[in-house]
């Protein structure tokens, strides 16, 4: 449909608005609009080292994931220029984004024991962060090399990319169930 005669190389995570659908490529993201079916802004963040998923907040500010930097980056609303807006080792290295009131959801992939391998030492927690403080507050740890996230009613459904399974997780009840295997 588009992105790839206009130099998208690794599209990822993906937020939509009626207007715009925002597509986080490795170097940036791209504000696309949708009527029109073309790229209408990029974003660039060259700081960035994994770029991974997108969120998008309710006074229209978009949260962007950095895999290997264990950075999330703001696009603020006002200023659209990127911007770290939380970089800390308890990410552990933060793949999935969803975005829920005040808060910001986190889907960690786990803690990395080899540098620039998808290789960790310990699974990823389900984060919460609070979007005024930045506080980072474990909902479900050790849950899985977690990637995609979305949520249904109570539960949240997250990819382990590793294992090959859609999880379905309470952070009530923290319980995490194989929804799905064998997606590999």
């Amino acid at each position: 449909w588009i992105g790839k005669k206009e130099g998208m190389h690794a599209p990822s995570g993906m937020a939509i608005t009626d207007e715009f659908l925002y597509v986080v490529d490795r170097d940036g993201v791209y504000e696309i609009d949708i009527v029109h079916q073309k790229i209408s802004a990029f974003y660039s963040i060259p700081d960035g080292k994994f770029l991974n998923d997108i969120a998008r907040a309710s006074n229209g500010d978009l949260y962007v994931s950095d895999f290997f930097g264990n950075k999330i980056y703001i696009i603020p609303v006002e200023t659209k220029k990127p911007e770290v807006w939380l970089e800390s080792n308890r990410l552990e290295a933060p793949d999935g984004l969803y975005m829920e009131q005040n808060s910001l959801i986190v889907a960690s992939w786990g803690v990395l024991s080899e540098p620039g391998t998808f290789n960790t030492s310990k699974l990823g927690d389900l984060l919460q962060i609070d979007l005024k403080t930045k506080k980072i507050s474990p909902l479900i740890k050790q849950v899985g090399n977690l990637e995609g996230i979305a949520k249904a009613g109570r539960n949240y459904y997250i990819t382990d990319w590793a294992s090959g399974k859609l999880l379905k997780v309470n952070p009530v009840e923290k319980t995490v169930v194989d929804f799905i295997s064998g997606l590999r």
